[in-house]
């Protein structure tokens, strides 16, 4: 890690204007080794509710640059406004003591990676993220359910308000926890009674509670990832409208030509809009305009496949190698922009094929 008199020098290079790309790319790689660790200790912690597998290093690298590319966000002068709005009424303090210039850097890297994770799940997984604001909420929405926390890590239990218990310690914390497969059994015993997450976690935590075989408390991340596989569909999301993509008996698509006939009507529509809203007007390169033709065709492929991934990782493969750099904020903004287009369309064939929504099930 960078030294904190150097970090101060470079900060004030940035924020003054007067950087080199190699300046910029330094602080970069410093953001992105402290969001790379922010996001390895709350997996390790068992707080992230979604699978960054940390054993492949680029996944892990790709959300790190993802979630604080927005802190260098540039305004039509070039000025990084926001690193320039937080740092300057902190420079007196960091020109007496340097060293804290690492401290506000990682405070300010920490703040956004949350901001961005919370809006990058309400994106691209709606559903799961459903799941898990409900969860959290379950043990004040529902007085049976009590909750304890040990080694950074959240448990659930059944708390009979009638009796006082010595948490953990009367709950059998020398025996094994529930397999998942016998919690997802459990579940699916009762998830046609009840779709409220509070209700159900009631009722799996009170049949625990009678288990001599078990201890009487699980973990949420074993919960959540159990109620994740058993009540949500494979769906995609427009614009608030729920479809399916496939619902395990053949799905949206009657076959795999009428999937190839919608993809080559929707990418002619968004070649389109790519030759009118940026080639026409000189925004895009060759090559800038060849990738985003890729990103696009593999990004609705998969997403009538329900095998849609983050828009984060199309920008990360070999073929996007030319957008990422000082520009891959800009670039991922125009691809939004063209994908909300894309979804809007499909949308639109959508309702006027009644192609059912999850609603009239």
């Amino acid at each position: 890690m960078i030294e904190g008199k150097d970090l101060y020098n470079l900060v004030l290079r940035v924020i003054a204007d007067c950087s080199t790309t190699s300046d910029q790319t330094r602080l970069v790689q410093v953001c992105v080794s402290l969001a790379s660790a922010y996001l390895r200790y709350q997996q390790y912690s068992q707080r992230l509710y979604f699978p960054v597998n940390t054993r492949e290093n680029g996944e892990l690298h790709d959300m790190s640059v993802d979630v604080i590319a927005p802190l260098f966000a540039r305004d039509e002068k070039g000025h990084f406004v926001y690193l320039k709005r937080y740092f300057e009424p902190l420079l007196s303090e960091m020109e007496q003591d340097q060293e804290c210039c690492l401290s506000y850097l990682r405070r300010l890297v920490v703040s956004k990676t949350k901001q961005e994770l919370i809006r990058y799940f309400r994106q691209e997984d709606p559903s799961g993220w459903n799941i898990y604001r409900n969860l959290q909420l379950a043990p004040k929405r529902n007085a049976t359910i009590g909750v304890f926390e040990d080694l950074h890590c959240l448990y659930f239990y059944y708390r009979d308000p009638s009796v006082v218990l010595d948490v953990p310690n009367d709950l059998h914390p020398d025996r094994p926890e529930v397999e998942f497969a016998v919690l997802e059994n459990w579940l699916q015993d009762v998830v046609h009674k009840t779709n409220k997450v509070p209700d159900l976690v009631e009722q799996i935590l009170n049949g625990l509670s009678q288990s001599h075989e078990y201890r009487l408390f699980i973990s949420r991340v074993k919960l959540f990832r159990c109620l994740r596989a058993v009540t949500a569909f494979k769906i995609i999301f427009v614009d608030q409208e729920k479809y399916y993509a496939h619902d395990g008996d053949g799905g949206m698509m009657s076959s795999e030509l009428d999937q190839a006939l919608v993809l080559k009507d929707l990418l002619t529509f968004l070649e389109r809009a790519l030759k009118k809203i940026y080639i026409d007007k000189c925004k895009l390169t060759s090559l800038e305009t060849k990738t985003y033709r890729e990103i696009l065709r593999t990004y609705f492929s998969d997403l009538l496949n329900g095998q849609l991934e983050s828009l984060p990782k199309y920008l990360s493969r070999s073929c996007a190698a030319a957008l990422v750099g000082t520009s891959y904020t800009k670039h991922k903004n125009r691809l939004e922009y063209l994908i909300k287009l894309g979804k809007q369309k499909l949308k639109n064939e959508w309702d006027e094929k009644n192609f059912p929504s999850l609603e009239n099930i």
